[in-house]
């Protein structure tokens, strides 16, 4: 069942959190922070979508669908935001954000709250839709289709992690 108050409330918190993060770039004079900010806007979608969920969907024990996305929106969510903040840790902005950096100044620290940290923001509440409706419409205990999207998720989560390993590795490499 799809409540646009809810998924408009998850916008509301998505850019909270994308300004929030924003201010601390300016400090930093660093947009590059976004980079660990964006698995993390999924979680906070996620976690928006559960407060509100009803009492059916959030279940009273056991196992239940709005569990079982949480847990697997969070494992993404920190593993990908642990992985990008310690690979950019100590290094200076991301050639790709100095870019639009030079062609947006003067006055990239504020423009950069829109061009870069709302946009995001933006775009992750959209492509959080069906967080949305697997957590809102998730009444009734797990099935089939359950445990095949659960396979689903630990096949991509595995691929996903075994390529940063695999791009660190090639990285660390100097031939």
């Amino acid at each position: 069942m799809f409540d646009l108050s809810v998924y408009l409330a998850a916008l509301v918190v998505l850019a909270g959190a994308a300004a929030l993060t924003w201010v601390v770039s300016v400090l930093r004079h660093n947009v590059a922070i976004v980079d660990s900010l964006w698995s993390l806007l999924f979680l906070l979608a996620a976690l928006t979508y559960a407060a509100s969920a009803p009492a059916a969907a959030a279940g009273t024990g056991g196992l239940t669908r709005t569990g079982i996305v949480l847990v697997m929106v969070a494992a993404w969510a920190l593993r990908l935001a642990i992985y990008i903040t310690a690979r950019n840790w100590g290094e200076e902005e991301d050639r790709r954000y100095q870019k639009i950096r030079r062609r947006n100044e003067p006055g990239f620290a504020f423009k950069s709250l829109y061009l870069v940290f709302l946009l995001q923001a933006g775009l992750a509440w959209i492509i959080s839709l069906p967080l949305h409706g697997a957590i809102l419409g998730g009444a009734g205990p797990p099935g089939a289709l359950d445990r095949a999207a659960v396979l689903l998720w630990f096949v991509g989560f595995a691929f996903e992690a075994g390529g940063d390993w695999q791009l660190a590795r090639f990285k660390r490499d100097p031939a």
